[in-house]
């Protein structure tokens, strides 16, 4: 199961604590989770949050990418980095990265990215959830 899978959307509205968010899924249902990112992020008012942690595994999308979904996860992470100048979006894991460019080309212009070792182990592994 992946966090991709999830209908309802986050709500972190009452954490105002929340420094880094992190989530694993599958490059195969990428596609699929542009709304729930947006919906999630979109509810994070803590003052401290700096981090999104994506870990994701292989595999390619399996339907084609919504470029208008991500294009609002793409101005909603400009949003959050004009918040806390500090703030990174972190993709670890062995997914193929080229989504990134193409779909979230504000974000990327703007040095908001990095890119994890390969060599890291996904913590979600140790929960049975990737």
């Amino acid at each position: 199961m992946t966090i991709w899978t999830v209908a309802t959307p986050l709500d972190f509205k009452q954490n105002v604590v929340l420094e880094r968010f992190e989530l694993s899924g599958n490059m195969s249902t990428l596609s699929l989770a542009h709304l729930w990112i947006y919906q999630t992020l979109q509810s994070i008012t803590s003052p401290v949050f700096n981090e999104f942690v994506i870990w994701v595994s292989s595999g390619f999308p399996g339907t084609p990418m919504d470029s208008d979904g991500w294009r609002a996860v793409d101005t909603l992470l400009i949003s959050l980095a004009e918040r806390d100048p500090g703030f990174r979006v972190t993709l670890k894991g062995s997914g193929r990265w080229a989504f990134v460019k193409r779909h979230l080309p504000f974000a990327v212009s703007k040095d908001l990215f990095g890119f994890g070792s390969l060599l890291e182990d996904n913590p979600f592994r140790k929960f049975g959830l990737h």
